[in-house]
């Protein structure tokens, strides 16, 4: 697991009207850098600085235990400062730390203008073994601000505001769903079930916090009844507070009963069955692994109703095909039908491939598709159509050798 991250911040201060001092001298600017740093509680350990010829700015740089702040300033080009703000977060969080220097060198040098980029990147030791986070692979954000960070009881949240993608949430430092692109993910999730189904009225979700498969299943006007279990109620949280464009406020929707709960323990004490259940996990991680086990999709199958369906995600196909691979084998030693199909999530980097699950699948044409989203008014939908749908379950031929299916 991730516990080691670094926060980098870089600033681009426009006209600034602090003293000109500092932005000439260097023993001044070194001085007044290192009273920043101090004010934010971190820890000195070196300086230096070059002062450039005729006035032409200076470049002052700071050691920290924690890592470094570096600034160049340029005079003469409309008193332009540039600030680099590195920090480890090794023993503990210095995130917050770097935010408030941040915020005390803006006051300092006081410009017109300020671009701010902020990125929350992992850091690799030989401690940590990546490949136990699924992948051997990562993706960067171009962040602008944190939001809130919290550690739960099971994991690390946060939300970041991100310049293309908006709000992000990270658990245990793994992007799960962005403002801009969670449709990538959520559409295939839930309406490949729903769709398919010729009359869902009573669905389950486990898992799915930030709020977005729910509100794609009230969607659909035959669905009377949503229980939605969570294991984490700091994600809901989280999630209630910044995803809104996510969740459009699903949780107050009459429809939606919302359970903070372990989703196999929830399921060892319900009596009653679904039309579907829609596993909307994180990756079969710590906490997560005994939801992809053959044990609770043996428990799932139990409280299916007659022609009742099952979807999940199986992984990134394209990022670890070996995970993949083994969580259908899993699902195909449960249920008599396993329908894989397959979108591609910007978020995730690759291509995400899913689970369709049940006594029988039964997949509709093109037109099918079409007709039943007109005949149940489903609106705002923007990725799923039928030519989509259908355009899912055409696996590629190196999947098919993955997942060892036939032609």
């Amino acid at each position: 697991m991730f516990t080691v991250t670094s926060t980098d911040i870089h600033l681009q201060l426009l006209n600034c009207s602090c003293p000109e001092k500092l932005l000439k001298n260097g023993q001044v600017a070194t001085k007044t850098i290192v009273g920043a740093v101090e004010k934010s509680d971190l820890t000195v350990v070196g300086t230096c600085f070059n002062e450039f010829e005729n006035g032409g700015g200076i470049t002052a740089a700071v050691l920290l235990l924690e890592s470094h702040v570096i600034v160049h300033t340029w005079p003469d080009r409309k008193n332009t400062v540039v600030v680099d703000i590195s920090v480890c977060n090794y023993s503990q969080n210095n995130a917050h730390k770097a935010k408030e220097l941040q915020q005390i060198l803006v006051d300092i040098f006081s410009p017109q203008k300020t671009i701010a980029f902020t990125t929350f990147s992992p850091v690799l030791t030989e401690d940590l073994e990546y490949k136990k986070e699924g992948y051997d692979v990562g993706n960067f954000l171009d962040i602008e601000d944190l939001l809130m960070e919290k550690k739960s009881p099971f994991q690390d949240i946060k939300v970041v505001k991100t310049r293309n993608l908006g709000n992000v949430l990270i658990l245990d430092n793994i992007f799960q769903t962005s403002e801009r692109d969670e449709f990538f993910y959520h559409e295939p999730l839930v309406h490949v079930p729903l769709i398919t189904h010729p009359n869902p009225s009573e669905v389950l979700i486990i898992g799915g916090g930030d709020g977005g498969s729910a509100e794609e299943v009230l969607k659909h006007p035959s669905v009377g009844k949503c229980i939605m279990v969570e294991l984490d109620g700091e994600v809901f949280r989280a999630a209630n507070q910044y995803l809104n464009k996510i969740h459009k406020n699903v949780f107050q929707n009459d429809r939606l009963k919302f359970i903070i709960k372990d989703g196999f323990d929830f399921l060892k004490g319900y009596e009653n069955k679904f039309d579907i259940i829609i596993l909307d996990l994180t990756d079969p991680i710590g906490k997560s692994i005994p939801l992809y086990s053959g044990q609770f999709y043996q428990i799932l199958k139990k409280h299916l109703k007659p022609g009742g369906l099952v979807s999940l995600h199986m992984g990134i196909i394209t990022h670890d095909p070996q995970q993949s691979a083994s969580i259908f084998k899993t699902l195909k030693n449960v249920f008599e039908v396993v329908k894989p199909y397959l979108s591609y999530v910007p978020l995730y980097g690759g291509m995400m491939i899913f689970g369709l699950c049940g006594s029988s699948v039964n997949l509709l044409s093109s037109d099918g598709i079409d007709g039943m989203i007109e005949k149940r008014d489903i609106e705002n939908l923007k990725l799923f159509n039928g030519k989509f749908y259908r355009s899912m379950f055409a696996l590629p031929n190196y999947v098919k050798d993955v997942l060892g299916v036939g032609a």
